[in-house]
């Protein structure tokens, strides 16, 4: 299944409620992501894992994936949303300010 499929499937799960399903099939879209399914979708999955970790009280797991997030870069700043997104959600981990 592409990565793009999976992270939909994820996401309607998530959605559910259903967070041990979606952080599955999220790893699964990282994981086909890193097989060549584009930077953009993997970058995606890569961020939506770590806020379903999150919200699964395991900001110890998310933490390393929010940090790839955060040094992805684009042109024409496609992941400019997800950069900041996963900036924010570190300075709460961390307790930094923004």
């Amino acid at each position: 299944m592409k990565a793009d499929d999976l992270l939909a499937r994820a996401d309607e799960q998530r959605a559910r409620g259903n967070l041990e399903l979606a952080e599955a099939l999220y790893v699964q879209a990282v994981e086909a992501g890193d097989e060549g399914e584009g930077i953009v979708t993997l970058t995606r999955a890569r961020l939506r894992l770590a806020e379903v970790l999150l919200e699964q009280g395991r900001p110890e797991e998310a933490d390393p994936l929010l940090g790839t997030v955060m040094r992805t870069e684009r042109e024409g700043g496609i992941l400019r949303a997800e950069v900041k997104a996963a900036a924010r959600w570190m300075s709460q981990i961390r307790g930094w300010t923004v």
